[in-house]
């Protein structure tokens, strides 16, 4: 568990000495049911997904899959596009607990 700013005061430790790390969460699968939604559909399925936006089918699996590393600036062009939204919409980040 991690200690709170305060424990850490009172150690001796600064807080912003400790180094946090984050994990980058996207959030295709949530833009694919927002779309989906709009549009009077149950959601965005992935054939659909890759047939509209031209991007192939590794791009795809590995977003949804949370496999990919690099986030190529076109294929986020492409889904902002697609999606009518921003790369804060697609993409966020959120402490890494496993660090501990």
């Amino acid at each position: 568990m991690r200690e709170n700013a305060l424990d850490m005061v009172a150690k001796g430790i600064h807080p912003k000495q400790v180094r946090r790390s984050y994990v980058v969460m996207q959030r295709l699968l949530h833009q694919m049911n927002l779309k989906g939604w709009r549009e009077g559909r149950i959601s965005i399925e992935r054939r659909v997904l890759i047939k509209e936006t031209g991007l192939d089918h590794y791009t795809i699996h590995g977003l949804l899959s949370g496999h990919m590393t690099e986030y190529p600036p076109h294929v986020l062009e492409v889904l902002c596009a697609y999606f009518e939204c921003t790369p804060a919409d697609l993409l966020g980040t959120a402490p890494d607990d496993t660090d501990q």
